[in-house]
């Protein structure tokens, strides 16, 4: 179970011998208690922004697709998506079975495609099978679809930002110390001890390291996603 954020911000407070802060009080507070705060709050961005693909920010959604309409807006908390993930969903209404959809540059969906689901119009064109990434803040797929089709996709979310302080942060809390550490950084900065602030610096990154490790670094296998097109010659079909 994740921990919340006044949980957080009183470890870090206890860690530097201060007075922890009340429920009540916590909205507002002002002096070490407030800066503590704002440190927790900074320490959970900088780790959820140094990688991607951390696996408590993963998240599925479903969309309907709407017939004729081809492209459609990010999720407000998406930071990347994986975009092998994208799968119509089998449905007897529409008499479709599971579909993957395959991956596409917008280049190639220009010089294709688009010229045939704009001249379909409202009603689409078929099944979708491709997916591509749209001029701006979505994605779009093709054929355009001919009825409302059901899609999956799995993401990597922005956790929200922390306010309030039963809010949870996305980080497990057996990674507690991870961001207490990270913290610690800012608040022997706070205490303008330059020392103390190397060595717990080195101390995070350690931590950080031991974080990767369980959470990233963690392959079973390999996949060699080249294609080989006679002659010795192979070329690579994996996109970001």
């Amino acid at each position: 179970m994740p921990s919340t954020f006044i949980d957080l911000t009183n470890q870090l407070l206890r860690k530097f011998n201060e007075n922890t802060i009340t429920e009540g009080s916590f909205v507002g507070a002002r002096g070490v208690q407030g800066r503590a705060q704002d440190i927790i709050r900074n320490t959970v961005n900088r780790i959820n922004q140094q990688a991607w693909n951390w696996p408590f920010n993963a998240v599925q959604k479903e969309v309907t697709l709407v017939p004729g309409q081809e492209q459609y807006s990010w999720p407000s908390d998406m930071m990347r998506p994986e975009w092998e993930s994208f799968q119509i969903q089998a449905d007897t209404v529409n008499n479709v079975g599971y579909r993957s959809l395959r991956f596409i540059d917008r280049q190639n969906y220009y010089e294709t495609s688009r010229n045939d689901d704009d001249t379909a119009g409202t009603l689409g064109r078929n099944t979708p099978d491709f997916v591509y990434p749209s001029h701006g803040s979505g994605f779009g797929v093709s054929p355009s679809p001919n009825a409302a089709y059901k899609l999956k996709f799995n993401y990597w979310a922005t956790p929200l930002p922390l306010v309030q302080p039963t809010d949870t942060v996305s980080i497990p809390s057996q990674f507690d110390y991870v961001i207490i550490s990270g913290a610690a950084i800012d608040m022997h900065d706070f205490y303008d001890n330059a020392e103390a602030a190397s060595l717990m610096r080195q101390s995070h990154a350690q931590d950080m390291s031991v974080m990767r490790s369980l959470l990233l670094n963690n392959y079973k296998a390999l996949r060699d996603t080249r294609v080989n097109h006679g002659g010795g010659q192979y070329r690579s079909t994996f996109f970001f």
